[in-house]
């Protein structure tokens, strides 16, 4: 469960650089832009914002939830509501399939339509 957990924070934390790098690769680019052209990029500032943290919060969230299960399986012991703990875990990694799914929502909701 370690490996998971360690795996999926290294990619959230990925998802998480990319999209701060993006913003501000964003932000230095409209630094000498007229106002005409800032008030058209505000706008995508929302897609770009919303196309990196809907994706990413179906990987962190149950990343870490997954973590807390570990720490309190670690802590209090595996023979004490196992039952409850697998059917959380199933239920975090569930989650974490519908990651694509959640990327084309968000694409498709904040593609401009033509």
């Amino acid at each position: 469960i370690l490996d998971t957990i360690g795996s999926v924070l290294i990619m959230a934390l990925m998802g998480i650089l990319m999209i701060t790098q993006l913003l501000i690769e964003v932000r230095h680019g409209m630094a000498n832009a007229s106002p005409a052209t800032k008030n058209y990029f505000s706008a995508y500032y929302i897609i770009f914002y919303f196309q990196g943290i809907v994706p990413n919060a179906f990987v962190i969230g149950p990343a870490f939830c997954l973590l807390g299960l570990y720490l309190y399986m670690r802590y209090v012991g595996t023979e004490i509501s196992s039952a409850n703990l697998t059917a959380i875990s199933v239920m975090s990694m569930n989650v974490m399939s519908l990651h694509a799914f959640a990327h084309s929502l968000t694409v498709l909701a904040y593609s401009p339509s033509y």
